[in-house]
């Protein structure tokens, strides 16, 4: 797969809230993988994520910010098709 076919894909969780849509990813030039998926997530999604315990991981990894990006591990990713599906239910 490309990277331009997963920019833009939306991303749903275990429980199929849609947590938005990809807007960015973050790769590790080392092993030569990517890491993280950036989801520009609507803003009732994000503050439900925030402020659960998932939310505070996310915090650590991506610094306090007004409005954060959602930040998901790949390695939380079960599918990709025509939506990215992932494993975890994050809200």
């Amino acid at each position: 797969m490309r990277l331009k076919n997963l920019i833009g894909k939306t991303v749903i969780d275990s429980a199929g809230d849609d947590l938005g849509k990809v807007d960015d990813i973050e790769f590790m030039w080392e092993d030569k993988t990517i890491s993280y998926l950036v989801i520009k997530g609507a803003p009732e999604i994000k503050q439900k994520v925030m402020s659960s315990k998932y939310g505070a991981q996310l915090m650590k990894k991506i610094g306090a910010k007004a409005e954060p990006d959602l930040v998901i591990p790949v390695s939380d990713v079960q599918s990709i098709g025509d939506v990215i599906t992932l494993a975890v239910d994050i809200t």
